[in-house]
C-alpha cells in the first residue's frame, strides 16, 4: 500500500488574509505529508 498526500485546500479573498495564512500555507508545503492547494477568490 503506497502512502498518499492527504488534500488540503486554503481560499483566500483579500490580501490581508493572504499575509496572515502565507505561513500557515508555508509550513504544509515543507511537511510533506499535505498535497496543499491555495484558490484565490
Amino acid at each position: 500500500m503506497t502512502a498518499s498526500k492527504l488534500p488540503i485546500c486554503i481560499t483566500l479573498g483579500t490580501r490581508p488574509e493572504a499575509i496572515k495564512l502565507a505561513p500557515v500555507i508555508q509550513k504544509f508545503r515543507e511537511c510533506g505529508i499535505f498535497e496543499t492547494r491555495v484558490i484565490l477568490t
